[in-house]
């Protein structure tokens, strides 16, 4: 494994941050093919988004949605085209001042052998009314009433049994919990019964209400 970690490319930790960001995010001619196939999985992809917006991507299976997203919070490299911040290219970006900025909530989230609200929280502490406010904004609080230990839950990574609309909220939770100015949600309600739904769009507009940068 730890082969695996050194292998990896390093970081561009050094560059741009933006003071005062206004959550402006635009997409110029975006393109994306992966290493050693010919076809692109997208190509020429463009948009512009910002305060107060939501921008819905919307496709097929495969038709490349989460590799987009990836490709928005600089998970993954692009083979053309730009992403900007605030007119910014994302490469002139710290990549710390990206994570920074952004709640990013993926379509398969992972999670650390730990408590539930480590996985929450990452050890960090919260205003108790502040942690409430997220696990009911999320329609987890009725769910971690009934386990006898409650948030302090364990979650065992390898051999998680959770039901698909509790990861979903767990994963919704822990966007909440950084609450960044843009917030990009990978399916976020999938696998919800139409209460768990109902909840996090609402959230969703408030969110939008209260000037956040969403993509969905």
């Amino acid at each position: 494994e730890l082969k695996e970690i050194m292998s990896l490319p390093n970081e561009q930790i050094q560059g741009n941050k933006i003071a005062n960001y206004k959550g402006s995010l635009s997409v110029k001619n975006l393109s994306l093919t992966y290493p050693n196939s010919r076809n692109p999985i997208f190509e020429d992809i463009n948009f512009d988004t910002g305060e107060g917006k939501i921008l819905c991507i919307k496709g097929n299976n495969g038709a490349g949605k989460t590799s987009l997203i990836k490709l928005i919070t600089g998970i993954l490299p692009y083979t053309r085209g730009q992403v900007f911040f605030d007119g910014i290219e994302i490469r002139q970006i710290s990549v710390n001042w990206v994570r920074d900025n952004i709640s990013y909530m993926p379509q398969i989230p992972d999670f650390i052998d730990a408590t539930l609200w480590h996985n929450i929280t990452a050890g960090k502490e919260i205003e108790k009314k502040l942690l409430e406010n997220i696990l009911e904004d999320s329609d987890l609080s009725e769910f971690i009433n009934q386990h006898p230990q409650g948030i302090m839950m364990g979650i065992n990574n390898n051999q998680i049994q959770l039901p698909l609309g509790i990861i979903k909220r767990i994963a919704f939770a822990r966007a909440l919990f950084s609450l960044r100015k843009i917030f990009i949600l990978d399916e976020p309600t999938e696998g919800l019964d139409e209460k768990g739904t109902i909840k996090i769009i609402d959230k969703i507009t408030k969110l939008k209400k209260s000037g956040k940068t969403i993509v969905i």
